[in-house]
């Protein structure tokens, strides 16, 4: 698995404002990034362009500016605030604070996560007219003139995603349309689905749960539209906000599916960031597909042994232990090829790493315990979720995992099938360069803040260790720290592990100079270490402690 680096390093023991463990986990990437891969096979490379970071996260960045150039389409990171409490009302505007630099914070993509390209949109309050979704044959407004592009080169985007999940016959459920522009302050969407073997039918209908979104038929009256009819969500002129911060504007609304299995429904979205000028040109415009397959058939399922650590992926008799992070691989999880991250907009009212990602948790549920417990959601692909296991019961041996879509979503929640692993207090390992937990380490050099990697790695400006260099590595499973955090809570300070580590690097003894939580992260562990005298080469790296050791196969490349 792997690591965005930090551009800011201590040499020793870290505070919660600077430290090696501060590169923007949930926010802006950092300077470098790795692939991922399962052991089956490559994730990331489906979409356009996507990027694998710590724990394997991934990031679809499949967004295309008015200038033309790719650039990352995540939120900059910015403090814990509790996200999502205005979904009763309809519309969350999550206004972007200035970002804090060093902020190290997880990422993982929305249940959709789907492609945002240039298109158009409608110079219109009410959302009409309808039928400019981009998709199943319509045009854009760009191609008819309502809406005039942002010109070129002048670094303004906007990305739209649906979050929606797989369907239940006749089952109604919630979908969100997520607006993230730093350039808006005036929004605008229409939405329809239709079924994937012909598009020309509808796919269930919609219902408006606030003023701030409208069900519209094709002639563009309001609905409910006659039975056969394609339907279309939109905004209203209640729903534009104006005056809102830049930020991510999102709509709420309600989708009853077909009482039978119609196969694959395939969702189409376009989305406006308007500049709030009431005119037609300048304002920036997304379009977005994804798709939703009927759940009993399509349940979210764990592949056997699909429980590892998310740093030493192919360890052999894998277990968990709490607050480590972890990978779980196999099936729906996610809508094909499509990721979520999660955010910080994500976290729940208490400021923790939100327990459900889109529409998917991890059910964690121990013997003779009536409790369930749910782990802290990172990432979620089709085939891939990363997440931090839970505080689970002192004494626990063995977990039950379970997926569950629309959990408490009463005839539209599904669950996926168990799998039984074992618990232990610790299940250390050490973060690598290499997608298998092998090969070179997750290290930072402590004084300048360079990658430390061989060249054959392949990074820009990496740099080999040195004796007397201090470096930076990066584990999860080292157990419990001092001061505790709770799992899904980043830690806001230094924390050294309960238990006492040794480093060997070839076999020598390395000067431990912090072994603890890295602040700002949750479910991470940062060591700080001295490198030895060593000779040229490569050498085995291996932090003990009396209970526990790190995988075999990780290997620190000494310089001159």
């Amino acid at each position: 698995m792997v690591l965005p680096l930090p551009s800011t390093i201590t040499s020793t023991k870290p505070s919660p404002v600077k430290s090696a463990a501060m590169a923007d986990w949930q926010g802006k990437p950092s300077a470098m990034t790795w692939r991922c891969q399962s052991a089956a096979g490559t994730t990331a490379g489906r979409s356009s362009r996507r990027r694998a970071r710590i724990a394997g996260i991934l990031t679809i960045s499949a967004e295309r500016e008015t200038s033309g150039r790719i650039e990352d389409s995540s939120w900059r990171a910015r403090r814990a605030q509790p996200g999502r409490k205005a979904r009763e009302a309809g519309v969350e505007s999550r206004t972007r604070a200035p970002e804090i630099k060093e902020m190290y914070m997880l990422r993982a993509l929305i249940w959709t996560a789907a492609l945002s390209v240039t298109a158009g949109l409608f110079a219109s309050e009410n959302g009409l007219p309808v039928a400019h979704t981009g998709a199943f044959g319509e045009m854009t407004c760009a191609a008819s003139g309502c809406h005039r592009p942002e010109p070129l080169n002048t670094g303004k985007s906007a990305k739209v995603s649906i979050e929606v999940g797989p369907y239940v016959p006749g089952a109604t459920q919630p979908v969100v349309v997520s607006i993230d522009s730093r350039s808006g302050n005036r929004w605008g969407f229409q939405l329809t689905a239709r079924r994937a073997d012909d598009t020309t039918l509808p796919a269930g209908t919609f219902e408006a749960v606030n003023q701030f979104a409208a069900v519209r038929c094709p002639d563009g009256r309001f609905g409910p539209c006659n039975a056969g009819e394609v339907e279309y969500v939109t905004h209203t002129s209640v729903g534009t906000a104006p005056g809102g911060q830049p930020g991510v504007k999102m709509f709420f609304f309600n989708w009853t599916p077909p009482d039978s299995d119609v196969g694959e429904v395939v969702f189409a979205a376009a989305a406006l960031a308007a500049d709030g000028d009431r005119g037609t040109n300048s304002d920036i415009t997304a379009t977005t597909m994804t798709t939703s397959r009927y759940a009993p058939s399509n349940m979210p399922t764990i592949s056997a042994g699909g429980v590892v650590s998310a740093a030493a992926v192919q360890r052999t008799g894998q277990t968990i232990a709490s607050k480590q992070i972890i990978s779980i691989f196999g099936s729906n999880l996610n809508a094909p090829d499509a990721a979520i991250e999660v955010g910080t907009a994500d976290f729940d009212e208490l400021g923790l790493i939100p327990d459900t990602l889109g529409r998917l948790s991890f059910v964690f549920t121990v013997p003779g315990d009536p409790m369930s417990y749910l782990g802290r959601m990172l990432y979620v692909s089709d085939t891939q979720a990363n997440l931090q296991v839970p505080d689970l019961p002192s004494g626990a041996t063995t977990a039950m995992v379970q997926p569950v879509i629309n959990r408490q979503g009463g005839s539209s929640e599904v669950r996926g099938n168990q799998i039984q692993v074992d618990v232990r207090p610790y299940s250390p390992g050490l973060f690598t360069f290499g997608s298998t937990g092998v090969g070179a380490p997750a290290a930072v050099n402590g004084s300048t803040g360079q990658i430390v990697a061989p060249s054959s790695a392949g990074i820009a400006g990496s740099v080999l260790a040195k004796p007397g260099d201090v470096i930076l590595l990066y584990g999860t499973g080292f157990g419990a720290t001092m001061p505790a955090f709770e799992a899904g809570r980043l830690a806001d300070q230094a924390a050294d592990l309960s238990q006492t580590v040794t480093v060997e690097i070839g076999g020598m003894a390395a000067e431990v100079l912090y072994a603890g939580a890295a602040p700002n992260y949750a479910g991470l562990e940062q060591f700080n270490i001295k490198v030895p005298d060593l000779p040229v080469g490569e050498h085995d790296i291996i932090i003990r402690s009396s209970t526990f050791a790190t995988q075999a196969g990780v290997k620190l490349s000494v310089g001159p």
